[in-house]
């Protein structure tokens, strides 16, 4: 079976996938509220055993690498990169913009996230391709990833989604896709 981990946006979605991926074995998705690093694994673990699976069962990890809050995508990297190689698993992964597209397609021309101080990345659903813009209200065309209701459209159109996930050859230097660097504040002194 495939984990699937996305805490890129403001609804995190965990869920098991059937081993093919067309068959999704459970999902569950929370509002994110900055305690993703308390929940993340305990929620992994319940949705296994509330399905009579263990860890073992486990083939495969599919995370989503961002962009999205700094914190976030860090936390939903970390723990997907944790399992896979705690259970020598490939690791597949997909950005936000490949993700929302997949499970957008044929639902828009554009689609734009959040980036944080006052910017948004627009992009093009039929191929990812983004842009940094000053923050504004979407158009006709475009759609606001924090207006979806992730988990119905998870549910729906997860077929679009795992095809287009990407085996990571080289787990130890993989990392995040953060795009900007973080706006972190340096300590003085």
């Amino acid at each position: 079976m495939k984990l699937f981990i996305n805490t890129c946006f403001e609804t995190v979605l965990i869920g098991l996938l059937s081993e093919d991926g067309e068959d999704l074995i459970a999902l569950q998705s929370w509002k994110a509220d900055r305690q993703e690093s308390k929940k993340l694994t305990p929620r992994i673990s319940e949705m296994i055993k509330n399905n009579d699976l263990s860890k073992d069962d486990i083939s495969s990890v599919n995370i989503v690498t961002g962009p999205g809050s700094f914190t976030a995508v860090r936390i939903g990297f970390i723990v997907g990169k944790a399992f896979a190689a705690s259970l020598g698993v490939k690791l597949y992964e997909c950005n936000s913009f490949e993700f929302i597209s997949a499970l957008m397609k044929n639902k828009g021309d554009f689609g734009f996230i959040k980036a944080g101080r006052k910017m948004i990345y627009r992009f093009d659903l039929s191929n990812s391709e983004y842009e940094l813009l000053e923050e504004r209200e979407p158009e006709s065309n475009e759609i606001n990833t924090s207006e979806i209701d992730m988990e119905i459209v998870f549910k729906d159109n997860f077929n679009n989604l795992i095809p287009k996930m990407r085996l990571v050859e080289k787990v130890e230097t993989f990392e995040p896709n953060y795009i900007r660097e973080p706006n972190i504040n340096i300590p003085k002194g």
